[in-house]
This record gives C-alpha cells, structure tokens and sequence, in this order.
C-alpha cells in the first residue's frame, strides 16, 4: 500500500499548490496558463490511476488492474504531449522548431493511445496475468524511451532559447526550472523504465510541479498581480480624465492630427455632434459627424492650429438649439501624446454673458465714477457741517449699538473713537455724569430711549439745551437729535458748544444772572 500512499501524497500536495489555477481557468488570461491548467489536470489523473494502481495490486483484482494501467498510460500520454505545448506557449516559440515540438508531442500521444487500444485485444504493452502480476512487453521500453528522448529535447529546446535570447537574471531563472523539469521527468522516467513496479514518475511529477509554481508560477502570478494592478491603475486614470473632460465648462476635445479621428471628448461636445454619448463620437472624422461646410471650417482651423506654436484662439457666432444667437471663443492648440504622435487640443467657452457683462461694466463705469465722486461730496459736506460739533454719536436705537466721532485737535475733522453697545444704559449714564444737577433730569429725561422715539416720530429733529460743569464753572451745550430719513431705527446725536452765542444772547436782552463762575 506504501505505492498508493506515495501517489496520495502527490494529489494533496498538487492540489494545495495549484488550487487557485484548477478553481478557475480565468485567474491568469494567458494562453500558456490554460494549457498549463490541462497539463495539471493530466497529471491529477495520472497520479489517481497510480494510486487505484496499488490499491488493485494489493487486492489482486487483475481485471480492474489491467483497465487502470491502460488509463494509466493515457494520462502519461496527455500529460507528455500538454507539457511540450506549454514549454512553447510559455517561451513564445513560434518557430518551426516550436510547431515541430508541439506535433511531435501530439503524434507522440497519439501513438502510445493507439498502441494501448491495440494492447486490450493484442498484449504488446503489458499484460496482466490470472495471479495480478504486471508483466512489461517490449513495446512499452520502445514508448517510454521515446519519451525520454522527447523530454529531453525540450529541455534543451529551453536552454537554448534562454542563451540565445539573452534572458535577464529572472527570466534565466524560469528558464533553468523549464530545462529542470524536463531532465527531472527524463530520469525519473528513466529509472521507471528498470522498475516497473516503484512509484518515480509520480514522485518525478510531484518535484516537478513543486518546481514550476516555487519559480515559475509564482513568479508569473505575481508579474501578473502587477499588470491587473496597473490595469486598474490606467482603468482608474482613465475615469478621472474623462470625469475632468465631463466637468470642464464647455465643449473640449483632441483628435489624431493625422487621421483626423477623434480620440476623445466630453458630454458637450457629443451633445453639440447630436451623439448620445462620448463613445460614439470616438473614432469618427469631422466629415462624418458634420455638414461638409462645417467638417471643411473644422479642419482649416486644426491645420491653422498645428501650424502654430502658441494656442490658436478664434471667436464665431453660433445659434443654439433655440436659434439665439451665442458667442464662442475656441481655443486649439498641439500637443504629442505618448505614443509621439502630433494630436489637436480642442476647448469651446460660450463667453455670451461674458461679452454681456463687460459691456455692461463699461456702460456703468461712468455711473461708478459718478457714484463716486458723488460719495466724496456728500462726505465734504457732512464733515463741514459737523465741524461746530465737539461730539457725535451713531446710535442704533433697535440694539442700542454706537459709534462714538469727536473732533481732533488742532483739525476740525472728525475720528472714531469708540464703538460699543447698551448706548441708552450705560453711555446716557457716563454723559450725565458732568450735566449740572439742576439739568440733570431733564437731560436724562431727553434720553429716554421711548420718549426720544415718541419726539422723533412726531418731528425729525430735537434739539436740547443744558449746562455741563467744565472746571467749576456751567458752560451752555446744545444737543441735537435727528433720525436717519430712509433708516428710522438709526439716529445721529451731536453735543454743540453754545456757551458764548448764549450769554452774548442773554446779555443783549437783559437776562443774564448776576452769578457768575
């Protein structure tokens, strides 16, 4: 039973190592790997007749045995010949010698299958006797030689083509293990040949499949890996530049200067050729797409542009879908792609309400100019009025938010000095705080925030006499209180000194007090 066992071995190991390639026949979409997948599927039958092989023997069932070894030699047969056409398919032969390799291989198969056929009604392969012994005929040393002899011419068939081709170290590497297994199957084969009954070619097929897929398989299934990856990396760059070309405003495309054909282009652009998608419009000429006056227009401005050195940049009146009237500004220039060839960059803009804008722009100009001038006299203005004034508040009577201006000494001008909020709360309060006692209350009275609004709605303006104690001494202040004409939430307050024009008043009638500070 230790012959089974050995061919046990040989299943499980072929199937942990070669899973990925017996599952599914599109892991790798090369031609050599899918004769390869038939070469291992030859081997796996190969390997379960050896294993029945030594199961009948052991129970002597001579009849089964005979039917095994006759399958038994098939599979040898078929593994030989799907060997030979994966050497040549995996080093790319496509020579006479190549040709010549893969028909012998199949003539070879050919010939042990028509020889075993013939050894169930003529024993001239083998035989097995009424006591379950294997007896080997002469036919089957000629047959096992001429395999030999054939394994051996493909190994050297690969070592040849690694010297002549000049291989890099890594592809050398490949090579030898091809010429290996080759040699490894010749003399296992060999022995075979002396001894019927040891299981070496199984052995032979388990060393050299573990061979092929350590420095070979593995090899190419990672060379692989890397070429899906870049596949998907091209796939991915591919999207983006034609998510780009999609995304861009307007019509943009590029064509093979050439031919003519274009390469490719966005949803506008296939719009504008009344093309359902960007696909359709790929591969096709001007003179296919347009009218023969628009295609001739078309190709004037490429072989103008591809006679530049700078961006050709033209502008046309074009009707839309609607038949208004649009502006284009077109834009192509030259460029090579990566392959050396002289390609035309198309980008169309309707710059319609661009042209539209800046017209305007210009007619407004002198409006703004206007604008503008007109701004800086009314500002003239109020600072001439507000020149009388020591101190103005902007209040906002909704959140109580001011600004504060005061007048800058030695300059009759007005500066910010202070923003800040709760204007009737705390600002009315440090005002009154230097109001004299006897005007006190009517100041704050004047302040109050519902009675001030309650005035103004009644007149525009309020003005408010008091006295403010400067040094000890009451000076006259008006106070002025006016709301804004269009912003009725906004009042203006402007604290005035009216100390002189007043005594000078009151001194004229009569009615100046005695007491003085």
């Amino acid at each position: 039973m230790y012959y089974s066992a050995i061919g046990l071995l040989a299943v499980l190991v072929l199937c942990i190592v070669n899973l990925d390639i017996l599952r599914d026949p599109r892991v790798y979409d090369k031609p050599a790997w899918y004769v390869y997948r038939r070469f291992l599927f030859a081997v796996l039958v190969y390997y379960v007749t050896d294993i029945l092989w030594g199961i009948l023997d052991y129970k002597k069932l001579s009849g089964a045995l005979f039917v095994d070894t006759t399958v038994y030699f098939i599979a040898m047969a078929a593994g030989l010949t799907f060997w030979a056409e994966y050497t040549v398919a995996y080093l790319h032969e496509n020579s006479r010698f190549g040709r010549f390799l893969v028909h012998t291989g199949r003539i070879l198969a050919g010939l042990i299958l028509a020889v075993t056929i013939v050894n169930i009604f003529t024993p001239v392969l083998f035989t097995v006797d009424s006591e379950c012994t294997y007896i080997a005929l002469p036919v089957r040393y000629v047959l096992l030689v001429s395999q030999i002899v054939f394994l051996l011419i493909i190994s050297l068939h690969a070592l040849s083509s690694m010297i002549s081709s000049g291989a890099d170290s890594e592809n050398r590497v490949r090579f030898r293990i091809l010429a290996s297994f080759g040699m490894i199957m010749a003399c296992c084969l060999f022995v075979q040949l002396l001894f019927p009954l040891l299981p070496v070619y199984s052995i032979a097929y388990m060393l050299g499949t573990c061979l092929l897929h350590s420095f070979v398989a593995n090899d190419e299934k990672e060379e692989y890996k890397r070429g899906m990856e870049e596949a998907e990396k091209i796939s991915e760059l591919k999207d983006r530049f034609f998510s780009l070309l999609d995304n861009m405003p307007g019509m943009t495309f590029t064509k093979d200067a050439e031919t003519g054909k274009y390469l490719a282009c966005n949803k506008a652009f296939a719009d504008y050729a009344h093309k359902s998608s960007t696909d359709l419009v790929i591969g096709l000429t001007d003179a296919q797409i347009f009218d023969a006056q628009t295609a001739e227009y078309f190709v004037e401005t490429d072989k103008l542009a591809l006679s530049m050195s700078k961006p050709y940049i033209y502008y046309e009146d074009v009707p839309d879908a609607l038949g208004n009237p649009r502006q284009l500004q077109t834009t192509k220039l030259k460029y090579k792609d990566t392959q050396g060839r002289y390609c035309v960059l198309g980008m169309c803009q309707d710059i319609t309400d661009l042209v539209s804008i800046r017209h305007e722009q210009a007619m407004t100009k002198e409006a703004y100019e206007k604008a503008v001038s007109t701004g800086l006299m009314y500002n003239r203005i109020a600072q001439t009025l507000a020149r009388d004034y020591e101190k103005i508040f902007y209040i906002d009577t909704d959140s109580e938010e001011f600004r504060e201006y005061v007048k800058r000494e030695g300059d009759s001008t007005l500066s910010e000095v202070r923003h800040g909020w709760h204007f009737f709360s705390d600002c009315k309060a440090e005002l009154s705080e230097d109001v004299c006692p006897d005007d006190r209350d009517a100041f704050l009275t004047a302040l109050n925030r519902k009675k001030l609004m309650k005035e103004l709605s009644l007149r525009q303006t309020f003005t408010f006499t008091y006295r403010r104690l400067i040094q000890d001494r009451p000076v006259y202040f008006s106070m002025k209180i006016s709301r804004m004409a269009k912003d009725e939430h906004f009042i203006v307050i402007g604290f005035m000194d009216i100390d002189q024009l007043t005594r000078e008043a009151k001194a004229r009638s009569g009615k100046l007090s005695d007491t003085q500070a």
